[in-house]
């Protein structure tokens, strides 16, 4: 499952917690980030991930899920 997180500063800590957390990260259009993480496979999987690395809620960062069919 990939994810588009905005970082809403400029700062590398968002993509630092990524990386360190596993999350493979790609750099997108207007300074967002592609992330992918192998243990991931849906977006409950995804949203537990982030919220124990502070970021689902945080205000530095955007973070878009792939819309469901």
């Amino acid at each position: 499952m990939h994810l588009n997180v905005q970082p809403l500063r400029e700062s590398t800590q968002v993509k630092d917690l990524l990386v360190a957390d596993g999350w493979q990260v790609q750099p997108a259009a207007s300074h967002a980030l592609r992330v992918e993480h192998p243990e991931v496979a849906d977006e409950a999987a995804a949203r537990l991930r982030l919220e124990r690395l502070g970021l689902l809620t945080s205000r530095c960062c955007h973070i878009d899920f792939p819309a469901q069919a």
